[in-house]
């Protein structure tokens, strides 16, 4: 071996050795250490009382959601394009980023937060960008393991805010996420949101009730879960649904009306969430 080699054979012994050691931290080093911060649970929001939207906040929701309805195709990509969260976006698989417009919209989530966050979302592997963007100081969360169908919701109504994704079941065909734009006089609860209209594939954004508390079995959630609707918009929540919504006490109330092209941030100031 010539010298040359042996040199480098000695510096990579040393290097080996160095790492062996770094992992080999001594006991009192280790105890040492300050622990790890627990980072904070969400409340459940079947435990937070006096939680409702303030009607400011009511009319911004609506009027923002309302800015993306598109009544046919052609209309349902251009709100894709509008939208920009992924090179080639597709109106098919905009739940995520629309809903994320809609909450960042009304000034809900930092006007910075990246649309391409939401998209494809998927609470059972995304749970870091949830909290990130919906962050338990100012959310709380609630689980329904039992289907969309059978979740009762004149004990849990929904109100304007709530940010849901619906799990599939066996035998289901897709996951959703919306968020919930309005509640009229009469409790019917309302979302705009992409859908399927057809077999082979016809998306439109549409505002949608999702159910009526004074006529169970009515509404989009119903039609979502029934099994008929396979072929055509589709199946969905028979998994279950996971919900975030505000901690309405945490949000002042917004100092000037929606205009669309403007944006409300309350509390992040102008810095917001940086992309990844």
């Amino acid at each position: 071996m010539t010298a040359y080699r042996r040199l480098w054979a000695f510096v990579l012994l040393a290097l080996s050795l160095a790492v062996l050691r770094g992992l080999a931290v001594p006991q009192w080093v280790a105890e040492a250490r300050p622990p790890l911060p627990t980072p904070r649970p969400y409340v459940d929001c079947r435990t937070v009382p006096e939680n409702a939207p303030p009607p400011t906040w009511q009319a911004r929701l609506d009027a923002v959601a309302r800015t993306y309805i598109a009544p046919d195709q052609p209309a349902a990509e251009a709100v894709a394009r509008r939208l920009g969260f992924t090179r080639f976006p597709s109106p098919s698989n905009m739940c995520g980023p629309l809903s994320l417009a809609i909450l960042r919209g009304a000034g809900l989530v930092p006007p910075q937060t990246p649309l391409s966050r939401f998209w494809l979302l998927n609470p059972r592997t995304d749970w870091s960008t949830i909290r990130k963007v919906l962050p338990p100081e100012r959310f709380c969360h609630t689980r329904f393991t039992q289907p969309l169908d059978k979740v009762d919701f004149r004990a849990f109504p929904l109100q304007p805010g709530d940010l849901l994704y619906l799990y599939a079941g066996p035998g289901d065909t897709f996951e959703h996420i919306l968020v919930v734009s309005r509640v009229d006089a009469a409790g019917r609860v309302y979302a705009v949101t992409n859908l399927n209209l057809k077999a082979q594939g016809y998306y439109v954004v549409r505002e949608v009730m999702l159910y009526d508390p004074q006529h169970p079995g009515e509404g989009q959630f119903y039609q979502w879960t029934d099994r008929k609707y396979a072929a055509t918009i589709g199946v969905t929540g028979r998994g279950g649904v996971e919900l975030w919504r505000p901690l309405w006490a945490t949000f002042p109330l917004p100092s000037e009306p929606f205009a669309q092209g403007r944006h409300f941030w309350p509390w992040w100031g102008r810095r917001g969430l940086a992309a990844r």
